[in-house]
């Protein structure tokens, strides 16, 4: 997984993300979820504290005079997992390619605690230039291929 966010960095941002060992203290207010379905049954799931997801927009978006708008932090946070999902699959080989993946579902606040199945398999924290986040991988209950 380093190796598909590394890569959607370098060429989406032409920037470093890093994963860090760090424990991310900033609360959690923005996540994007994609679901993999076939040959594989996971999900890939990103999480940022509000002023992370920001700084992601302005990168991918360029600086606003305002902050910008939930829904645009919200398309950018779901690309953002898209680009990350899609080069995961891809690195997973031909067995894998056949398998259908979600469209982005974001959400703030209160939803996200809604409830969650399936068995975390990978939490990793990244920071890029100084803002944090976390990607979750997600094994689907039904799930024994990964």
């Amino acid at each position: 997984m380093d190796d598909a966010i590394a890569e959607v960095f370098e060429r989406m941002l032409n920037g470093r993300c890093v994963s860090t060992r760090k424990f991310l203290a900033d609360k959690i207010d923005i996540l994007a979820r994609i679901k993999f379905s076939g040959a594989v049954q996971a999900q890939c799931i990103l999480e940022f504290p509000s002023p992370s997801a920001q700084k992601l927009t302005c990168a991918f978006l360029g600086p606003s005079e305002v902050d910008w708008d939930d829904s645009m932090v919200a398309d950018t946070v779901g690309e953002l997992c898209n680009k990350i999902a899609g080069g995961w699959k891809k690195r997973l080989g031909p067995s894998a390619w056949g398998t259908d993946l979600s469209v982005p579902f974001t959400s703030r606040g209160s939803s996200l605690d809604e409830p969650d199945f399936g068995i975390t398999r990978l939490r990793r924290a990244y920071v890029f230039r100084d803002s944090p986040f976390v990607m979750r991988l997600k094994l689907l209950q039904a799930a024994s291929r990964l």
